[in-house]
């Protein structure tokens, strides 16, 4: 196949693509330069001067540029296209022809593109970091063309037009040569059962490929400050146009019979199937009952699934005190050496034996806990004074928080309390995981701080497993546009995934291989107040109550609840553990293989194409 000119021109008056740039030097004063940075000389390919505004073949299309060795293989296209079915991303390196590429790439350093900042509260966004443009004409004609379409059409099974619901989204990646994966910008699949299986480092001529549904995850991640370079994204959406009537003369229980095939529908059908279709219009009572548990499945798992994933204990009657003074909050704290978080605690919490059950139970299958009015109010005003007094000092974290560096007495008495003996005694009550050595520190989230996805499944910083996350906002007259939101990934639906920090609100969680990722999102440059929060780390090893010896470790693994061990727990049963006497226990040699399985995760919710 021979490349055309790619300086040519392709008309189409329906622009669905957009060219987007996560760009962070605006913040340090370089707007001024965006159309005037020096850029890559033109491509040899341009020379000639020919004007894509009046000259060129309006017939050009994706097709003409893509990898020949991608068209030409069609077991591969094949394969993409099943991927994409079961929801799948589909990365493809060295997408398009290079010099394509390197023109469009040109195009973009150049001084035609008009960058807009973007400047909204989506949560996907990152409003501080975020600009957009429309593509050239000719480079839009491009991805437009009726010849594009056709393809897509074709490549999707499905019409491609600019109306009802989105079908397939396509970010290509044009980010300059000497941008650094140090920088920050990649892209991050949400879905992705690992964290480390869900990162893609920005890298010049990548495809990405995705059918967006409801229960579809990913984000940028933050630039930081010291980025060099551009970070480079073209972004197209592929829509079907769906005019069938839709009725119960079809198998649609077949067409959808299992929970996978879901990612089949589209929005308009997904909506009919459950707000619309009546499954008493089938003739045969069999059939009308599995229209019955169609639409009940649908509604559950696909277009408005139940997310218990996040457990919010919010409204709660009494437990509260009038607003007072910092000096007479202080006083009523009545702290000594042997306070604990059940001396503060919300007292409509630790009365309720049928919510602690409720969270012990939240807790050990995988989900975030939320305690909205966690602790007594007079303890709490009295912690964000501790963190608020000329005696504690805060040690700067860059992109990440800031931790304090010198504590005040008072501070350390709040540490104190969280610390508590009896305080691990409760905590292990609703986690069943040990709690032989909290660590406490108090952080302060600046603006630019942020914290990619990660599930805190591993050591920390003081080499001990952790077993138990315990974060504690302090935070006043924040609102959700300031960002610093939790990003619980293992919510179903991207919308419920946020948490926003609010006063006196901890949160609790499990660390795990794969159902603990977490993001705290980008602060932004134009938030007001203080973000703070204090941080207890639950800490345990393998020998560590309430799994303490390998009779207890067995019967966990045996469940295969393998989340409820710490990682020193699974790595001493997978490992470590003495089975020389065991060589003709089929059991349990099965089960140190599963165990292993479940420490070597493999991620496969990306298809790679190198």
């Amino acid at each position: 196949m021979r490349l055309r000119n790619p300086c040519s021109k392709a008309a189409l008056s329906a622009a669905t693509v957009t060219l987007t740039l996560i760009f962070l030097l605006l913040l340090v004063g370089a707007a001024a330069s965006l159309g005037d940075d020096k850029h890559v000389e033109d491509d040899e390919t341009c020379d000639e001067g020919i004007d894509p505004a009046t000259e060129g073949d309006s017939d050009s299309s994706i097709v003409d540029f893509i990898d020949p060795s991608i068209l030409e293989d069609d077991e591969l296209l094949d394969d993409i296209r099943s991927q994409l079915v079961k929801g799948k991303l589909v990365v493809i390196r060295n997408a398009f022809q290079t010099e394509f590429a390197e023109y469009v790439q040109s195009v973009l350093l150049g001084n035609d593109i008009d960058w807009k900042h973007k400047r909204n509260n989506s949560l996907q966004s990152l409003p501080e970091q975020f600009y957009q443009s429309q593509l050239t004409k000719d480079i839009r004609g491009v991805f437009n063309s009726d010849k594009t379409k056709n393809f897509m059409t074709k490549f999707l099974n499905s019409d491609v037009t600019n109306e009802i619901a989105r079908s397939t989204t396509m970010i290509w990646d044009l980010s300059s040569e000497n941008w650094s994966r140090e920088f920050g910008g990649a892209f991050y699949w949400g879905n992705a059962r690992i964290p480390d299986g869900g990162y893609f480092d920005p890298m010049f001529n990548t495809l990405l490929l995705f059918n967006p549904s409801e229960t579809t995850k990913y984000m940028f991640t933050p630039v930081l400050r010291n980025a060099v370079g551009r970070r480079f994204a073209v972004n197209a959406k592929y829509t079907s146009r769906d005019d069938m009537s839709y009725s119960v003369k079809r198998p649609i229980e077949e067409m959808y019979g299992d929970v996978a095939s879901y990612n089949l529908l589209n929005s308009r059908e997904a909506s009919w199937i459950v707000h619309v279709m009546d499954p008493n219009d089938a003739a045969e009572p069999k059939r009308r009952q599995k229209l019955r548990d169609l639409k009940t499945s649908v509604r559950d798992n696909y277009l408005d699934p139940i997310d218990d994933t996040i457990f919010i204990i919010n409204d709660r009657e009494g437990g509260q005190v009038e607003q007072e003074t910092a000096v007479e909050q202080m006083s009523k704290a009545n702290l000594t050496s042997d306070s604990s978080v059940l001396d503060f605690l919300d007292p409509t919490i630790l009365e309720d034996e049928t919510l602690l059950d409720e969270i012990s139970q939240s807790l050990q299958s995988g989900n975030l806990v939320v305690l909205r009015r966690a602790f007594k109010e007079s303890f709490a005003q009295y912690a964000w004074s501790a963190m608020n007094t000329n005696n504690t000092t805060w040690r700067m974290g860059g992109a990440f928080p800031s931790f304090v560096n010198k504590s005040s007495e008072e501070l350390q008495s709040v540490y104190g309390v969280i610390n508590h003996a009896k305080t691990a005694i409760f905590l292990e009550s609703l986690s069943g995981r040990a709690c032989s050595r909290p660590y406490t520190e108090a952080l302060f989230w600046g603006k630019g701080s942020h914290n990619n996805p990660h599930s805190d499944y591993g050591p920390s910083k003081r080499k001990a497993q952790r077993s138990l996350g315990f974060l504690w906002y302090l935070t006043k007259d924040w609102y959700p546009g300031y960002g610093g939101s939790l990003v619980w990934h293992g919510a179903k639906k991207a919308r419920e995934a946020y948490v926003h920090p609010e006063w006196n609100t901890v949160f609790l969680f499990l660390p795990t291989i794969s159902s603990s990722v977490h993001t705290v999102t980008y602060v932004e440059e134009r938030s007001n107040g203080k973000l703070q929060s204090i941080v207890t780390w639950c800490r345990a090893d393998e020998k560590d109550s309430p799994v303490a010896n390998l009779d207890q470790l067995v019967k966990l693994a045996k469940t295969g609840d393998f989340a409820k061990m710490s990682l020193a727990q699974a790595n001493w049963l997978a490992y470590e553990m003495d089975t020389t006497s065991m060589a003709e226990d089929s059991e349990i040699k099965g089960l140190v293989q599963n165990v292993r399985r479940y420490l070597d995760a493999f991620d496969n919710s990306a298809y790679m194409i190198e």
